[in-house]
């Protein structure tokens, strides 16, 4: 770990990238075990599988971007911070500065590993719901946690720290929730000609609070560079799979332009829309 980030501090990206590519060839050949789901879910979605060589490409790419999180401080500052960039940030950062809680809903899609440092990064102290419990937590995880900026703010909140997370969100706090993680209560809403099945807790905090909803993606342009996009923000007092619905249809449209940087746990929360 501390090997990881002295080479960032010395070696430029583009050179450190091609010194870590062999480190991560096996764990891309390893992931192609799921190939089997992920078929399922294109086919749900109506579109093509994905050529191997498109899909092994995507996996290199997707282990090469968790190098990242090992110097989340450093995506603040250049050379990180101008391989960033951000669209509809002013609108979700306006309501953090007038007070009011925001819930952001991303999916299992792109490098999404890297959002929320990402973020933090670029002045949105989110915080996102984690599974496991605090003491199931790796402590690798808590060290990087406690290298992305603000140190004032929480960066995650575990599964026994619903209390402390509903304070947060009391106080006018970001929160960042990955829908499909298929635990707890559940709701199904359209997804493109699928339908996708999400977890609707990230729903009823931001109804409880009255937060806005609003739906964020992230994606690798080119090596190393991530453009992150958030959508229209929608109000939560509406029924909840009306949110969610809206919300999701907007996560769609982005998925579908990029089917082949679907994870598994996306592909299995879809199921075959009624045609």
């Amino acid at each position: 770990m501390r090997l990881m980030r002295a080479c960032e501090a010395v070696v430029p990206p583009g050179l450190l990238r091609l010194l870590v590519l062999p480190l991560v060839v096996p764990l891309a050949l390893k992931d192609l075990r799921w190939q089997d789901k992920l078929k399922l879910g294109w086919r749900h979605l109506g579109v093509s599988t994905p050529r191997g060589g498109v899909r092994f490409k995507e996996l290199i790419r997707f282990h090469l971007v968790r190098f990242l999180t090992f110097w989340p401080d450093r995506l603040a500052v250049n050379p990180w911070r101008e391989r960033i960039e951000i669209h509809g940030l002013e609108a979700v950062k306006d309501l953090q500065s007038a007070g009011r809680p925001t819930v952001l809903v991303c999916l299992h899609h792109g490098p999404i590993h890297i959002l929320r440092y990402v973020l933090r990064a670029c002045g949105l102290p989110c915080a996102m719901v984690v599974l496991e419990s605090r003491k199931e937590r790796l402590a690798v995880r808590e060290w990087k946690d406690r290298l992305s900026p603000p140190d004032d703010m929480p960066n995650v909140f575990c599964n026994d720290e619903l209390k402390a997370m509903q304070q947060f969100m009391q106080a006018g706090g970001c929160l960042l929730v990955a829908a499909d993680y298929g635990r707890g209560k559940m709701c199904e809403v359209p997804f493109g000609q699928a339908k996708i099945q999400v977890a609707s807790g990230a729903f009823r905090v931001a109804k409880s609070v009255g937060a806005m909803v609003f739906p964020v993606v992230i994606r690798e342009t080119e090596a190393w560079h991530f453009v992150a996009e958030m959508g229209d923000g929608v109000p939560s007092k509406g029924e909840l799979e009306e949110v969610a619905g809206i919300v999701l249809a907007s996560l769609a449209t982005k998925v579908l332009a990029t089917p082949e940087q679907i994870h598994s746990q996306l592909a299995d929360s879809l199921k075959a829309g009624t045609k």
